[in-house]
């Protein structure tokens, strides 16, 4: 199975760690696995299994910017042909369902980490 992951970036923070985590334990059942990050540098290179690439789309503010991502995208996806694309934060579900109206995405799932802090 082809999984693709989106996340808003690769920077410090716990959805990024979750999403590495995931990818390289499915990645390590023998799926075939990318991460797709919208913006910043990869902070994690090292904590990544080599068999799972990244794509950064280097998207910035301008509306231009947004479009050269989304058809860059589109690119990786058409060339991986995942069966599964999952979004991992709030741009970037945003991203993927918008992504999916340009690029026939056969399962897209959504999620969002919530932290609730009690006192």
């Amino acid at each position: 199975m082809s999984i693709a992951y989106i996340i808003t970036g690769l920077g410090i923070g716990g959805a990024e760690i979750v999403t590495i985590d995931i990818a390289n334990r499915i990645s390590g059942l023998g799926n075939n696995v990318i991460i797709i990050y919208l913006t910043g540098e990869n902070l994690h290179k090292s904590d990544i299994n080599t068999s799972v690439k990244t794509f950064a789309l280097s998207m910035k503010k301008p509306p231009w910017s947004f479009i050269r991502a989304i058809f860059k995208a589109r690119a990786i996806l058409k060339s991986f042909s995942p069966n599964v694309v999952h979004g991992q934060m709030f741009h970037s579900n945003i991203f993927a369902r918008i992504l999916k109206v340009f690029y026939k995405i056969p399962k897209l799932i959504s999620t969002e980490q919530i932290y609730i802090y009690r006192r």
